[in-house]
């Protein structure tokens, strides 16, 4: 397998290792594009191990990453103005995770990551297999500038979505990504529910709402429990497609 390219625009600052981190803001290319063949073929690599289907990593990924398969990408959540640049969240990654979420994640499955991962290369063009090996080995639950980069690996964070969908009990790719999105699988389950069916659902998520517009509708035109749940099942349903096309 062709190893990632590296990260090019290096941080001033050292991490705790001593590794050069990315410059996150240099490597915000929105271009939408079909996933890297590399990419491709370590999330190949973790469905195979998990028994996963592949067409679950790909959709999500494909969403969350605004349909760049970027590794790098966060959300613009205070677009530029004048001299003054975009500020972006902590989402990261293909799956756009938190780093308090990873950092929960990591702390109770990297050493089971460790195991499923024998024989894959780790290596993502800022740590090295081995550098990757003894991050997961030595978390001690702390959410380090070091781990929270593994949030930009392409098979730790896939393994970390296997993981959180794990917990959700979602019994469905579009109930498991309800759970990414939310923290639970409530606004789809309910979606299906005549009580609540027709019921505005933004109202009762907040920030959560707020901040995934494509899912939850725009402020003015809230979507309700249904609708909700049609779109969750609507993103889900592309991963196929998705899989014949790369």
């Amino acid at each position: 397998m062709a190893p990632r390219k590296k990260a090019e625009n290096p941080s001033d600052s050292d991490s705790g290792s001593g590794v050069k981190l990315p410059n996150y803001t240099g490597l915000q290319d929105r271009t939408r594009r079909p996933i890297p063949p590399e990419d491709m073929a370590q999330l190949m690599q973790v469905a195979a191990v998990l028994n996963k289907p592949l067409d679950e990593f790909l959709a999500t990924s494909y969403y969350e990453s605004a349909g760049t398969f970027n590794p790098y990408i966060k959300p613009i959540i205070a677009p530029a103005e004048g001299k003054k640049p975009p500020r972006y969240g902590d989402a990261t990654g293909l799956f756009q995770f938190q780093g308090a979420t990873f950092n929960t994640v990591m702390s109770r499955n990297a050493k089971a990551i460790l195991n499923q991962t024998k024989g894959m290369d780790l290596g993502d063009g800022v740590f090295t297999d081995a550098q990757v090996r003894i991050l997961l080995e030595n978390h001690n639950g702390r959410a380090t500038p070091d781990l929270l980069a593994l949030r930009s690996n392409v098979i730790v964070s896939a393994f970390a979505k296997h993981y959180l969908d794990q917990d959700s009990g979602g019994q469905t790719p579009a109930a498991r990504y309800s759970a990414h999105v939310t923290g639970s699988t409530k606004v789809y389950n309910l979606g299906a529910h005549p009580e609540f069916r027709d019921r505005p659902a933004a109202p009762d998520f907040g920030v959560i709402a707020t901040s995934n517009p494509g899912i939850f509708g725009p402020s003015d035109k809230p979507r309700t429990y249904g609708e909700v749940r049609q779109t969750l099942e609507g993103i889900m349903s592309v991963g196929g497609r998705l899989a014949r096309e790369s």
